[in-house]
């Protein structure tokens, strides 16, 4: 990393996941013992800490080290290195604490009590105290039971409004409400140790989990580090990086060195006997980490996986050290029989005790070629994501929150190419041009930079130019086709027929201040009713409803369509707040004058969000119940009479790609079906068959396949490349594609039903019937549209008031 070149490091990591690996026991979470060592030898010459949503003390314990800084409870309780835990009058040392949220300590032990309590009858229902938060693990609970588990933890909330709720890996953490995270812990640690904010050091944090997200981005705004996420599994994320597990995140910061082994190593086999020798007093032996990125004086980068060898990499920065190896090269083609790939490691970079230079080297491992057999025609190749060395398939729907991020599409190869001063033979022979130099340290992936995306999603119909003949027309026929559009950048290609306004939009509408739309958001933030608030809470959240209001005002005039606008996502398991939260944008609506019959009311279609739309419904205020990814959500959403429901085609693919265990999914699966595919068509005939009032929404629609396999369904949003290929493709007699319609109400009235699904669903059967897909992702897509509100409550804060006011 050319960035770090002449910096000072700090280093920041998670424990759970990052040092140690995910277990169904959290007190069995151990780290190995040659981690501990790399960690040890990083803190000799680099501040280092750990921030865990573990108690400290319990973290230390795991840990052992007194040279690390120790942040628990999410950073809310940091201790400074070789500090005790109480006053020692021999020792005459005071511990160095920081406890930003003190005085939530019975409060948080009050929570803890009542969820041990109300889980107990739970099987599998684990919860920890972490002092200044509360856990509640679900990883060993039946998956039919994972509602219930919600359902506990979100009744005990009500009772706590200063309490919040995250999520973590099968985790529910119960934290304060205060302005206090990761990002902030990194950012007072870097404050006490005086380095925040310095041209010459490189703050580095490796975390796994959603709360390490915080981190994430404050290392991200401008540009103060780097942060690596740790994650089998694509995500989206704010680092910079990622490692697909952590085994790979090993560090090597003191290099011995011989320089006469390195000026000429004549004899190999003596070179290893002297090694082998030495295992006993280095302390290096078998289960030495199978995968380095090491460095020689600067000189040599080596990349080693034993388990692929034909991509062993091998990059160097010689600076004349070529000259003074003579069999650099016989070196590197010894057969796997006389050396191993540690044992090569080991003969240039271990010999006697001299150091010559210490460094920090991180692993980015190429992960061979998982997952590179995609659908041509899949967003896969849309969602912005931090670069891995390998192919790995992203997810990407069309209401993601709009990043600051390249595409995939704009990054480099999987296989980048080789450096002109460098030529590999077979991945292991390296071989240099004459007079070329190359720099430090290899970088394969640089990010672009882009501007953020403003996008308008529809929640209604309207016609759009099909073009004569085309299969868009085809399709059309059956279906009204709604593009996900870019509202600067396609208008006049595809003109959005209507929009939904959100958090989301307004942070990208804040990032181009040139748009037609600023105007709508300064005028909100100048409004005298929210000014007058002395409340900072209230005088935010009432900024953010009238912006989100001003700008739907600006968009009902510009689609012919109903304007959607997303209500509150941290009031999703609050039904009467949600209807007051409607009230309230709906009078703000009025008063600028757009009538009711134009806009929709966006709702997560939580039990609570539900049980709102059917009341609100009856009021003859329209809604638009979204996160649907279970039958029994879209079954009670239509008894509850809600006007849309929106189901997400592609996420529920992507789960079934990386999970299994839902009974739902398994099914579709086993009888050959797309899992999404099939939920929108069951839950087609379930309207039509029995005569609900709701239109259906298929979203995050990936390729053409997917509309030929739910023609007929009333509404699809389609992305902007799917329509442009099916308008451009004509329809002929030999076209491979039949446009039959698929989802008919003729059908729907063959279709059979089980008992089970034609019950009258109330919020215990609901909880129920809702499998781990349908959890995992209505949870996923709650924690998104919270993050966004909070954001743009944060960024208003900053910008108030705005300078034209």
């Amino acid at each position: 990393m050319k960035k770090a070149k002449n910096k000072r490091i700090a280093i920041f990591l998670d424990y759970d996941g990052t040092l140690s690996p995910i277990v169904d026991d959290p007190d069995r979470a151990l780290m190995s013992d040659s981690m501990r060592s790399a960690v040890k030898n990083v803190a000799k010459y680099f501040p280092t800490a750990i921030i865990s949503g573990r108690s400290r003390d319990k973290v230390f314990d795991l840990i052992g080290l007194t040279e690390l800084y120790y942040a628990g409870s999410h950073g809310m309780d940091i201790m400074g290195p070789n500090c005790v835990k109480s006053i020692d009058n021999k020792q005459d040392k005071e511990v160095k604490l920081f406890q930003p949220a003190k005085e939530f300590l019975s409060m948080i032990d009050e929570v803890f009590r009542t969820l041990v309590e109300n889980t107990k009858a739970i099987e599998g229902a684990k919860v920890e105290n972490h002092k200044f938060c509360t856990s509640v693990h679900y990883r060993n609970v039946e998956e039919t039971n994972w509602p219930l588990i919600a359902q506990c933890v979100h009744d005990i909330l009500k009772d706590y409004p200063r309490l919040r709720l995250t999520h973590g890996r099968k985790v529910l953490e119960i934290r304060p409400v205060i302005d206090w995270n990761k990002g902030k812990a990194v950012e007072f640690l870097l404050e006490s140790l005086d380095i925040n904010n310095k041209d010459d050091v490189l703050p580095i944090y490796i975390g796994d989990d959603r709360t390490d997200e915080d981190a994430f981005k404050f290392l991200r705004e401008e540009n103060r580090g780097y942060g690596i996420l740790v994650s089998p599994v694509p995500k989206e994320t704010k680092a910079f990086y990622s490692l697909k597990d952590p085994s790979e995140a090993y560090f090597n910061t003191a290099i011995p060195l011989d320089p006469v082994l390195r000026r000429r190593i004549p004899d190999f086999r003596q070179a290893l006997s002297r090694i082998r020798e030495q295992r006993s007093t280095e302390n290096i032996g078998q289960d030495t980490p199978p995968e380095y990125l090491m460095t020689l004086y600067d000189f040599t980068i080596l990349k080693f996986i034993p388990e692929r060898r034909s991509n062993l990499t091998v990059r160097s920065s010689f600076h004349g050290l070529r000259k003074r190896i003579d069999n650099f090269d016989e070196w590197l083609n010894l057969t796997d029989e006389t050396l191993s790939w540690n044992e090569k490691l080991l003969l240039l970079g271990l010999h006697k005790e001299k150091f010559l230079k210490i460094n920090l080297i991180l692993l980015f491992a190429n992960q061979g070629n998982e997952q590179t057999n995609m659908p041509e025609s899949s967003d896969m190749n849309e969602e912005t994501r931090p670069p891995r060395l390998g192919n790995h398939g992203f997810s990407h729907d069309n209401e993601r929150n709009p990043r600051n991020q390249p595409r995939i599409s704009d990054l480099p190869p999987r296989h980048p190419q080789r450096p002109s001063w460098a030529d590999r033979d077979n991945g292991r022979r390296l071989s240099f041009s004459d007079g070329s130099r190359p720099s430090n340290l290899v970088i394969c992936y640089k990010l672009p930079k882009q501007f953020p995306v403003i996008r308008a999603s529809s929640g209604s119909s309207s016609s759009i130019d099909t073009g004569s003949g085309s299969e868009l027309e085809a399709i059309s026929t059956f279906s009204e086709i709604v593009p996900d559009t870019v509202i600067f950048d396609d208008f006049e290609k595809f003109p959005p027929t209507a929009a939904t306004v959100s958090s989301s939009l307004l942070l990208g509408i804040c990032g181009l201040p040139d748009t037609i739309f600023r105007n709508a958001v300064d005028m909100a933030l100048a409004d005298s009713e929210c000014c007058k608030l002395e409340n900072s809470e209230l005088r935010l959240s009432c900024f953010s409803n009238k912006a989100l209001v001003n700008v739907g005002g600006d968009l009902a005039k510009l689609v012919p369509g109903r304007v959607s606008t997303e209500v509150d996502a941290r009031l999703a398991y609050d039904t009467h707040g949600i209807i007051r939260k409607v009230h309230d944008l709906l009078k703000l609506y009025n008063e600028i004058g757009v009538p009711p019959e134009r806009l929709l009311f966006k709702i997560p279609s939580t039990w609570q969000g539900i049980e709102a739309a059917r009341l609100l419904e009856s009021e003859g205020i329209q809604t638009h119940l979204t996160f649907v990814y279970s039958f029994a959500q879209a079954a009670a959403a239509a008894q509850a009479g809600a006007s849309v429901i929106q189901i997400f085609v592609g996420r529920i693919r992507d789960w079934a790609r990386n999970h299994s265990g839902d009974p739902e999914v398994d099914a579709a699966l086993k009888r050959g079906e797309d899992p999404g595919i099939a939920l929108v068509t069951k839950t087609y005939n379930y309207i039509h068959k029995y005569g609900h009032k709701s239109k259906l929404m298929a979203a995050a629609v990936r390729n053409k396949q997917d509309l030929f396999s739910i023609v007929g369904v009333d509404y699809i949003i389609a992305p902007l490349k799917v329509l442009q290929s099916l308008k451009e493709s004509a329809t002929t007699p030999g076209d491979k594609y039949s446009f039959v319609r698929r989802l008919s109400p003729e059908n729907a009235a063959r279709y059979s039903f089980s008992k089970e699904e034609l019950t009258k669903w109330d919020q215990l059967s609901l909880a129920s019937a809702m499998g781990p897909a349908a959890v995992e992702l209505l949870a996923r897509g709650l924690d998104g549209y919270v993050n966004q509100a909070r954001r743009v409550e944060e960024l208003f804060g900053k910008i108030w008031p705005p300078p034209n006011v």
